[in-house]
């Protein structure tokens, strides 16, 4: 189960307390939606300060990852986990056991500071949550929840690649440079661009979402390598491109990777940054105006 906390001075149940509580700990106290059972808030002597509720009860994604495993050594057998996150446990399950601060992890400066008000419907506690000041969208299980692209990203550099090649043989240029040059400069060029697709892919299963762009985004990745880039993998696939161009001594090649990356421009990102307008508003405007969308 995931959880994120608040400063209790930050939370406040606005209507519908239809509560269950229950003392499941010594330090603990669970609260339940009073009609239909599911877990909603814990509180805890351990951080009598704050008040952790489940994520799952939001209608829609937050806008960051999360952050740590807690009360990890309780866990089941079976569960294992490989996504770098520390992993937290011992007498209060918020001990550090693995390298990371719990201190540093659960210090007020590290919380988010958002007013959180809860509401809770005759229904149930879905559809139920504000977050930030503003209504949290609900997740959505809509098949076309998602970017409208038609063009798999990928096809299009495929296609550039091919069309060089077949203009090499119909027009043969050449870069100019000595083959141990070529060789040097494409590995570095590769390099880089297979170091932002491992990168993009390695937050995408920190966060469980799938890179498909026709796919639903559960949440926006603002870490890592989409800090510098708003399409890591797009500018990857690009620099992919660029060094068979070079290693191949095939100019046409290279010339033709900005012409793709502007074909998936319209083909692709033009509707993944629409789709993720309509989904998030604000949280993804404030993200563009601060990461540019190529480098």
């Amino acid at each position: 189960m995931t959880w994120f906390a608040v400063p209790r001075e930050q939370f406040l149940l606005e209507s519908g307390q239809e509560l269950s509580r229950f003392q499941s700990s010594d330090h603990g106290t669970r609260s339940f939606c009073g009609r239909c059972g599911s877990t909603l808030f814990c509180e805890s002597t351990h951080h009598p300060d704050k008040i952790d509720i489940v994520l799952a009860n939001m209608d829609g994604p937050i806008d960051r990852s999360p952050q740590a495993h807690v009360y990890f050594d309780d866990r089941a057998e079976w569960i294992t986990t490989n996504d770098g996150l520390p992993r937290l446990g011992g007498a209060t399950g918020l001990e550090a056991i693995t390298p990371g601060s719990a201190q540093q992890l659960f210090s007020g400066s590290r919380l988010p500071a958002w007013p959180t008000r809860v509401v809770i419907p005759s229904g149930g506690p879905r559809r139920s949550a504000a977050h930030g000041g503003r209504e949290v969208q609900q997740m959505s299980s809509d098949p076309r929840d998602g970017a409208a692209v038609r063009v798999p990203p990928p096809l299009t550099y495929l296609v550039a690649v091919v069309a060089g090649i077949g203009l090499q043989f119909v027009s043969p240029l050449s870069i100019g440079l000595a083959g141990s040059i070529r060789a040097a400069l494409a590995l570095v060029v590769a390099l880089l661009g297979l170091a932002l697709l491992a990168g993009a892919m390695r937050l995408f299963r920190a966060t469980d979402q799938d890179p498909k762009p026709w796919v639903a985004t559960p949440e926006i990745i603002s870490t890592g390598v989409y800090r510098f880039t708003r399409n890591p993998m797009y500018v990857g696939v690009g620099l992919l491109q660029a060094a068979i161009g070079i290693g191949l001594g095939n100019p046409w090649i290279l010339l033709l990777a900005p012409v793709a990356c502007v074909v998936v421009q319209f083909t692709a990102i033009r509707h993944e940054e629409a789709y993720l307008e309509r989904k998030f508003g604000d949280a993804y405007r404030d993200y563009k105006k601060t990461v540019r969308r190529w480098v």
